[in-house]
C-alpha cells in the first residue's frame, strides 16, 4: 500500500487531464431497463386497530391500541393492519416528555446522533421485524402525533405495503414569526399565535420566508441561541448573522431534525402509495439496505399556511439494491431534499493480505443498523483526492465486526500494488437503479433531487422554486456519500426558477453534475444524457458539468441563463 505522499508523484498526470472537450461523439447514458414488478401479495388475515381499543375521533391516545395490533401482526407473521377511516391521536408519555425537554433546550438522550447500539430508544408507535407480508391499510385515516416520536420502524421484513392515510402533527417542530426589530447580533421576532413558545426553544435553523406566498427564502442561519423573552411580547434570537435579515422578514424556525417517521431496514419489496405527510419532525422516510422500493402518489406537502412540511428529506435511500421508483409524487416545502439516493464510501483501514481488505464506515452511526458489503457484491477502490474509481473486484467473503465497526472483505483478485493508504472502497452493488417520473417538487429548501447512484432516469417531472439546484448528480467527501454516477438520463423535465439559495451547487439553477473533492478529474461521472428539458434559469447558470466523461446534451430549451452550460474537467461532451 502506498502512503498519501505518493499521491503527489501522480498528481501531474491527473492535472493533465483537467481539460474540457466537446468532441464530435458522445453516446451519453445507456438505456436502463426496469423490470416489471409483480404486485405485492395481500395478506390473508386482517388485524383491525379498533378491535384493540383505538377510537377514531375521541382524542384519546391511540398508541397502546396500535402497539397491540402491531404485536398481533408480528405473531401472525403476515397480516393486513386495518386503520378504519377517522382521526387518531397519538400522545405517548415519552414522546410528550421528550418534546418538552427538547423545546426547553434540555438534553434528550434518544435524540443524540451516535452509534445505534448506544443511543436510547425513542418513542415509537409500531415496530415490525421478520414479517413476510404486511399491509398497513389506512382507509383514509388521519393520524395526528403529539410530541417527539416515530411512527413505524421495520427490520428484516419482506413484502411491505402502506397506503391510504395522512400524517400530521398537533404542534410541528417549527415556529413562524415576523422580524420586528434588528440589532447587532440579534433579532426581535413576533411569534405567530399558532406556535406558542415559552422561552428556551432551540433555534436549530432559522430561514427567511415570504409570509404572503409561503415561499422559502434565499438565506438561513444555523444554530442560534435558544429563544429568549423580550419586552413588548417579542422574542429574541441571538446569532452573529442576524444583521443579514431585514425588519419585516418572515421567519421559520426549525427546532430540530428528528428521526424518520417511517424507517425500514433490510426490507425486500416495499411499496408506499397514496400517503400524505403534512408534517414530520425530521426526515419522512429513510430506507436503508432495502431492495425494490416504490413510492406512488406520495405527497409531502404542508397543511394550510405552514411554510414547511417535513423538516428534513422527503425520501432518503441508503445502500439499497434493485430498483427505487417514484411516480406521480408531490413534494413541497421540505426542510431538505425531496430525494436523496446514495451508498457510502468505506474507509480503508488496512490490507490484511494480498486479497483481504479491512474497511470501516463511521457514517452508519445514527441510522437503524450497520451498513456493510455482503458476499457476492462488487466493490471499487476510489482515490480519496479525486473520488475517481480505478479498480474493482468481487467480494467472496464478507464479515462485519460490530464491536470494531469494521468489515473484513476477501476479494476474488489480488489488491492493486499502487493502493494508497487513504483510498476509499465503494460497494457498487448497493447503488440501485432509480426511476423518478411525473413528480412535482416546488417551493422547497435545498435540492429537488440528489442523485448519487447508477442507472438513473429523471423524466417528466416539474421542479419549481427550489432554493437549491433542482437536480444534483453528485459524490462528496463531506458526507462520504457515493458514488460516481453512470448511465443517468435527465429528460423531458420542466425546471423553473431554482437555485437561488440554500442547496445551490456551483451556481447552477437547473442541473449540476459535480464532485466535492479537492482534485477535479474527468470520468468520475460517466455516460449522462440531458435532453429535451425546459429550463428557466432566471438569470443564473443553467447547467454545470464537472468531472464527467461522455455526456450528451441535446434538445434542451433554455432561457434566461447566464450562461447556459459550463464545464470543468469534462471530456467527450457533445452539445446539440
Amino acid at each position: 500500500m502506498i502512503d498519501r505522499r505518493s499521491l503527489i508523484k501522480s498528481s501531474g498526470a491527473v492535472v493533465a487531464n483537467l481539460v474540457v472537450s466537446s468532441r464530435s461523439w458522445a453516446a451519453g447514458a445507456r438505456p436502463v431497463r426496469f423490470k416489471e414488478l409483480a404486485p405485492l401479495p395481500e395478506p390473508e388475515v386482517t388485524v383491525d386497530v379498533t378491535a384493540f381499543g383505538a377510537k377514531p375521533g375521541s382524542g384519546a391516545d391511540a398508541t397502546p391500541a396500535f402497539r397491540a395490533a402491531a404485536a398481533k401482526c408480528m405473531e401472525l407473521k403476515s397480516a393486513r393492519l386495518l386503520i378504519p377511516a377517522g382521526e387518531y391521536d397519538f400522545k405517548d408519555e415519552q414522546a410528550l416528555r421528550d418534546f418538552d425537554d427538547l423545546m426547553s433546550s434540555r438534553p434528550v438522550p434518544s435524540h443524540v446522533t451516535s452509534s445505534p447500539a448506544v443511543v436510547p430508544d425513542c418513542a415509537r408507535t409500531m415496530e415490525f421485524s421478520g414479517m413476510d407480508g404486511l399491509h398497513i391499510d389506512g382507509q383514509g385515516a388521519v393520524l395526528i402525533f403529539h410530541g417527539l416520536t416515530q411512527f413505524i420502524r421495520l427490520r428484516d421484513c419482506r413484502n411491505f405495503r402502506a397506503s391510504g392515510f395522512t400524517i400530521d402533527w398537533a404542534r410541528p417542530l417549527m415556529t413562524t414569526g415576523e422580524v420586528m426589530k434588528r440589532h447587532t447580533g440579534e433579532l426581535l421576532v413576533k411569534i405567530d399565535d399558532q406556535y406558542p413558545v415559552r422561552g428556551g426553544e432551540p433555534t436549530y435553523v432559522f430561514q427567511r420566508y415570504d409570509r404572503r406566498t409561503g415561499d422559502l427564502g434565499d438565506f438561513e442561519a444555523l444554530v442560534g441561541k435558544p429563544l429568549e423573552a423580550a419586552s413588548g411580547g417579542l422574542w429574541r434570537i441571538r446569532h452573529p448573522l442576524a444583521g443579514l435579515f431585514q425588519v419585516g422578514d418572515g421567519l421559520v424556525i426549525r427546532h430540530t431534525i428528528f428521526r424518520p417517521m417511517i424507517q425500514p431496514y433490510q426490507v425486500s419489496g416495499m411499496r408506499l402509495e397514496d400517503i400524505t405527510f403534512l408534517a414530520s419532525p425530521g426526515f419522512t422516510v429513510v430506507s436503508q439496505r432495502c431492495s425494490d422500493v416504490t413510492f406512488a402518489r406520495i405527497k409531502v406537502i404542508p397543511k394550510d399556511n405552514r411554510p414547511m412540511s417535513t423538516l428534513g428529506d422527503a425520501s432518503h435511500f441508503i445502500s439499497c439494491r434493485g430498483e427505487v421508483r417514484l411516480s406521480d409524487c408531490e413534494f413541497s416545502r421540505m426542510g431538505d431534499d425531496s430525494l436523496n439516493i446514495h451508498g457510502w464510501y468505506h474507509q480503508v483501514i488496512k490490507k490484511a493480505d494480498r486479497r483481504t481488505l479491512i474497511t470501516s464506515l463511521a457514517r452508519s452511526r445514527g441510522w437503524l443498523g450497520p451498513d456493510h458489503p455482503d458476499s457476492g457484491d462488487e466493490v471499487e477502490l476510489v482515490r480519496y483526492a479525486s473520488l475517481y474509481p480505478y479498480w474493482k473486484a468481487r467480494v467472496t467473503e464478507a464479515v462485519y465486526d460490530p464491536t470494531r465497526e469494521e468489515n473484513r472483505l476477501v476479494l476474488d483478485r489480488d489488491l492493486p500494488w499502487d493502493m494508497l493508504s487513504n483510498d476509499l472502497a465503494l460497494d457498487v452493488s448497493q447503488l440501485p437503479r432509480l426511476e423518478m417520473k411525473n413528480c412535482r417538487v416546488y417551493n422547497n429548501r435545498a435540492r429537488a433531487a440528489l442523485v448519487q447512484t447508477r442507472g438513473a432516469t429523471v423524466e417528466g417531472c416539474v421542479f419549481e422554486k427550489a432554493t437549491g439546484t433542482a437536480i444534483h448528480v453528485n459524490t462528496a467527501h463531506g458526507w462520504l456519500e457515493t458514488g460516481g454516477a453512470r448511465d443517468v438520463t435527465i429528460r423531458g423535465n420542466k425546471i423553473m426558477g431554482c437555485g437561488f439559495g440554500p442547496g445551490t451547487y456551483q451556481g447552477a439553477s437547473a442541473i449540476c453534475v459535480g464532485v466535492e473533492a479537492p482534485l477535479p478529474r474527468p470520468g468520475v461521472h460517466r455516460r449522462l444524457t440531458i435532453a429535451d428539458n425546459e429550463i428557466d434559469a432566471v438569470g443564473r447558470k443553467a447547467i454545470q458539468l464537472s468531472c464527467v466523461d461522455d455526456v450528451l446534451v441535446s434538445g434542451n430549451r433554455i432561457r434566461n441563463a447566464r450562461p447556459a452550460i459550463c464545464s470543468l474537467a469534462a471530456t467527450n461532451v457533445k452539445k446539440e
